[in-house]
């Protein structure tokens, strides 16, 4: 088939090598060969460590925010980049507000101090 004649879903998949059926991104992968060629480049450039190579692996993240902006809708100053889910998750808790909602039988299992039973 040719480059042309794919859609955009087919071309997103051919660029996979692996077994049909197994995607797998929220645990290790697997990376398609976009991604790949991406790290490689990345890489290789940190690798020989020649002058410049720092500010050319800082500019990644100004362009991975104006991407994720863009496809989210959001301005650029309103995304921010975390390095794993456990992080990201525990960064949108701190920006939750309202009641709390202890699951235990006390209220000291809460974790925001506003809420937290106080020692007057």
């Amino acid at each position: 088939m040719l480059a042309s004649d794919m859609t955009a879903l087919e071309s997103y998949q051919a660029g996979f090598l692996e077994e049909p059926g197994f995607l797998n991104y929220g645990s290790y992968g697997p990376l398609s060969a976009a991604v790949v060629a991406e790290i490689d480049w990345q890489r290789e450039l940190l690798s020989r460590s020649r002058f410049g190579a720092t500010d050319a692996i800082a500019e990644q993240e100004g362009r991975a925010r104006a991407a994720l902006a863009t496809a989210l809708g959001f301005r650029t100053d309103q995304v921010v980049l975390q390095p794993n889910t456990s992080t990201a998750i525990m960064q949108a808790v701190f920006g939750i507000t309202g009641e709390c909602c202890s699951p235990g039988p006390s209220s000291r299992a809460c974790p925001s101090p506003r809420c937290a039973p106080s020692s007057r």
